[in-house]
């Protein structure tokens, strides 16, 4: 049952309104008007304006205090509009940049993106992105949501922060102030350059392998060969240090101990299984060289023997333990029998010569009549 059907207006007294004073009590709901001039208030829904329903309003606020209005402007007290939800000026937007204090104040407290798939995101420039997968699919900027952090230029990720596996990748250098950038306790490192300084005497380690270098001129490397073999190179002698001296060089056209008489090749126990070479030095006189056909023992530059095949060819005088000649060599007879013949004793002999480090006999053998004995 509707009161005051047909009245526009009603101008209430006190006769006929119930309980004390100017209160209305135990009401439905108060209406006016239709369609979209249309005002109502009842206990169900809440308050509504500009239709016919609660949930066609245009305008309408329910009993938790949810409101919900088509457009709103908002003045200061002196008329000023600071936030106008149908300017196309960003209003709204100029008002958090100039009226809100961010040093101090909470913009958004516990504030959730949509948590479906990758829709709800901070973003700036006009990068584009799927928002079933996260990936870019174009434009320039900055996106933050569900997948990670992701900055791209012309739809190309340049860095990126995964949020599933914590990656993080950079297109570009990554760059510290000086002194100390941090310490990388695991990871891999591609296609990175390491050095110890930017100029001057400094090390570096790269595709080029392990440098040593003063300003931009290599002084010397470690690097593997294409065939996997370990290089060391230098612009001068390569130095070996032990134990904190200085062992072994190699330069020029040597390898050399560095300190004469101490370090060995091979021990007892541990021998190198071939030695090849030309030219073996014993002391500082004795010297075993090697011309192609014969294998010479010298005494500084002088021959004194020679082994070819299967001959031993000395060069001078055999001498015996006793410090006498030796028999047969250096124009000393060999007597090759002795016998008695014709009442005398007789022998025969050749004569021995060595010639150019050859051993030999000249003529035929020779006989001698020792006379009677």
């Amino acid at each position: 049952m509707s009161l005051f059907t047909g009245q526009k207006t009603w101008t209430p007294t006190i006769e006929e309104v119930t309980g004390n004073g100017d209160t209305l009590n135990n009401l439905q709901k108060l209406t006016m008007g239709a369609g979209s001039s249309r005002w109502e208030a009842n206990i169900s829904d809440g308050m509504w304006l500009g239709a016919d329903t609660f949930a066609t309003a245009p305008f309408s606020v329910d009993f938790l205090g949810a409101l919900t209005a088509s457009s709103v402007t908002i003045k200061n007290n002196v008329g000023t509009v600071l936030i106008d939800s149908n300017s196309s000026t960003g209003d709204f937007v100029n008002v958090l940049n100039t009226k809100l204090n961010t040093n101090t104040q909470t913009i958004l407290s516990d504030f959730t993106f949509e948590d479906t798939d990758y829709a709800g995101a901070f973003k700036t420039g006009d990068i584009t992105w799927n928002t079933s997968t996260g990936a870019v699919t174009g434009g320039t900027g900055g996106v933050w949501n569900e997948a990670g952090l992701i900055f791209a230029a012309a739809g190309v990720p340049k860095i990126t922060l995964d949020t599933a596996t914590g990656n993080a990748t950079f297109a570009g250098t990554v760059a510290g102030a000086s002194g100390t950038f941090g310490e990388v306790t695991a990871g891999t490192f591609t296609g990175c350059v390491f050095q110890s300084a930017k100029t001057l005497y400094r090390v570096k380690m790269s595709t080029a392998g392990f440098q040593t270098l003063n300003g931009e001129t290599v002084l010397g490397s470690i690097n593997v060969g294409t065939n996997g073999d370990i290089v060391i190179t230098g612009t001068d002698d390569v130095v070996f240090n032990a134990g904190g001296s200085d062992k072994y060089q190699f330069g020029g056209s040597s390898l050399k101990p560095l300190t004469t008489s101490v370090y060995k090749l091979g021990e007892a126990d541990k021998r190198w299984s071939e030695i090849h070479g030309n030219k073996l030095y014993i002391g500082t006189s004795w010297n075993i060289d090697d011309d192609g056909t014969s294998l010479l023992f010298k005494y500084g530059s002088t021959e004194k023997m020679r082994i070819n095949g299967d001959k031993i060819r000395p060069a001078g005088t055999y001498e015996s333990s006793d410090g006498s000649d030796g028999i047969g060599v250096s124009g000393h007879d060999y007597v090759t029998s002795v016998f008695y013949s014709g009442g005398d004793l007789k022998y025969r002999y050749r004569e021995l010569t060595f010639k150019d480090g050859i051993l030999t006999d000249e003529g035929s053998e020779q006989e001698v009549n020792a006379g009677t004995p």
